[in-house]
This record gives structure tokens, C-alpha cells and sequence, in this order.
């Protein structure tokens, strides 16, 4: 809600409300990292499986939660750049926003790509993978270019998507997770 009704307030040219919201959002960040972490943990430690295998499952929640809250905190830090700043608050969305996409459609596109390095990405990521190449595709339609920040963005994200891919096919991470889990 927070973010439709930014997007309406500077639509409106009611940028001062704009700014005093946005500090609202500037709080949450944190609180939306913290409380996604904490609540993967709770789902790992009650069993709440994530398939095909749970414990591996946990690093892409923590890249998530991880991204988002570094794309969003650099949207604020560029809150004076209008248009880096948009692009990252959109780029931070569609990072979080995945999650709901692979919930849908993930499964479908597991059992179609399978457990390998590939189906993890495209089961995985699609969504938010999606949701960055429409605003990539936005930035080239309009401005006949893509911004850097957008570039750089989503060479930040495929690389950590890559990365988690890595992190969930490495039998070392098992452990690590069940430490984290346990704590």
C-alpha cells in the first residue's frame, strides 16, 4: 500500500508527502529484512518444507530478504537522484515480489526444468527476473536507453541469484544452515 500510494503522491505532484511517507518506508526496511529472516528461520525450525529440499531452500529467502534490503537502503541513499531512486525502489520490489511469482508457478517450473543449477534459477527467480526485465524494457521504450543504475541493478541481482543457486547445490551450506537454524 505504502508503495501505490508513493507512486500516487508524486503522480500528484505532492512530493513533501511523498518525503515525509518515504521516511515511514526508511524504518521499515529494516523491520521487512529482520522479520523475513526471522520468519524463515521459524519456518525451517517447525518443519515447514520447502521442496524439493528444505534445509538448501532456506539460502534464497536470506538472498531475498538480503537484496531487497540493499536495493531499498540504496534508494534511500539516492533519494536525491529521482530517477536512480525510482528505479531502485522498483528493482527492490520486484526482488520481494518474486517470492509470490514462485509460489504460483514455481513448482510447474521445477518439475519442468528439474533440481539442476538451470531449474533452481527458472523455478526460482523467474518472477522477479520477469518483473526486472519489464523495467529494463520500460527504460528502453521511453528514455530509448537503459539507465546504468537499472543495468548495474539487475547485473546485482542475476549475480546473486547465480551465487544462491551456488550456495543451495553446495552440500557445505547444509550445515551452516542447520547452525543458523538452530540458533
Amino acid at each position: 500500500m505504502l508503495l501505490s500510494l508513493q507512486v500516487v503522491l508524486v503522480r500528484t505532484a505532492r512530493q513533501m508527502v511523498h518525503r515525509r511517507l518515504g521516511l515511514i518506508a526508511f524504518v521499515l526496511i529494516p523491520v521487512m529484512v529482520l522479520s523475513g529472516f526471522f520468519a524463515e528461520v521459524h519456518a525451517q525450525r517447525y518443519r515447514l518444507d520447502h521442496p524439493p529440499n528444505g534445509l538448501a531452500f532456506f539460502i534464497i529467502p536470506i538472498w531475498n530478504v538480503a537484496a531487497f534490503g540493499i536495493l531499498a537502503s540504496a534508494a534511500v541513499w539516492l533519494r536525491s537522484n529521482s530517477p536512480a531512486h525510482k528505479r531502485l525502489i522498483v528493482l527492490a520490489t520486484a526482488v520481494i515480489s518474486g517470492v509470490g511469482y514462485d509460489r504460483w508457478w514455481g513448482e510447474a517450473l521445477a518439475e519442468w526444468f528439474g533440481d539442476s543449477p538451470l531449474g533452481l534459477l527458472a523455478a526460482t527467480f523467474a518472477g522477479a527476473n520477469a518483473l526486472v526485465l519489464l523495467a529494463l524494457g520500460h527504460d528502453l521504450r521511453t528514455r530509448g536507453a537503459i539507465r546504468p543504475v537499472n543495468i548495474w541493478g539487475a547485473l546485482f541481482i542475476l549475480a546473486g541469484e547465480v551465487m544462491t543457486t551456488i550456495v543451495y547445490h553446495t552440500p557445505g551450506w547444509l550445515p551452516v544452515a542447520r547452525r543458523i537454524v538452530a540458533s
